[in-house]
């Protein structure tokens, strides 16, 4: 469970790890799920759905983007992991200096284009083009349909009431709709 400490050991953690982050809001891959860590030209060799396949997968160009945001410290070293063995430097993890609650919105409002790009394209045989990393893709498409599906919702909230109060909710405490 993420309360306020676990979520701000998260941040304290990603924002140790700036070195490894080099990507820049304007170049932000759409795909990715709101929050504090994104990719923008990462790279495209599966290096990051193939290291850290809970959290990134591949974007329509097929390009790392972060599917789950990390919520916990172990998490966070496992997208910090990502980052670094990204070429292009392409992560980033100021997220939360320009994700707004209407952002978020916005973004929840497009996930069936995501769906179907995880249906159409992830999970299709002649997409990637590599037998060899199907099983990765297959697994990655797998993982985040079903986290857009069953706990997305929830996260995107808790978040948009980060972003309204500066705090990660406590229980009972009353989030925002998206």
């Amino acid at each position: 469970m993420v309360d306020q400490k676990t979520w701000n050991d998260v941040l304290a953690a990603l924002c140790g790890a700036a070195e490894d982050f080099g990507g820049v809001w304007a170049e932000r891959r759409w795909m990715n799920t709101p929050g504090p860590v994104y990719t923008a030209d990462s790279d495209f060799a599966l290096l990051g759905p193939t290291n850290v396949p809970e959290h990134v997968a591949l974007d329509d160009e097929r390009i790392d983007i972060v599917y789950r945001q990390p919520c916990t410290l172990a998490e966070a070293s496992r997208v910090i992991r990502a980052a670094s063995i990204d070429p292009f430097t392409g992560y980033a993890c100021d997220g939360n200096k320009f994700w707004t609650p209407d952002g978020v919105r916005e973004w929840w409002a497009r996930r069936g284009e995501i769906l179907r790009h995880i249906e159409e394209n992830l999970m299709s045989d002649s997409w990637w083009g590599f037998p060899c990393e199907l099983p990765v893709v297959h697994t990655v498409a797998t993982s985040w349909k079903t986290f857009l599906k069953s706990r997305a919702e929830e996260y995107l909230r808790k978040y948009c009431y980060f972003l309204d109060t500066g705090k990660w909710p406590s229980a009972g405490d009353h989030l925002p709709d998206l």
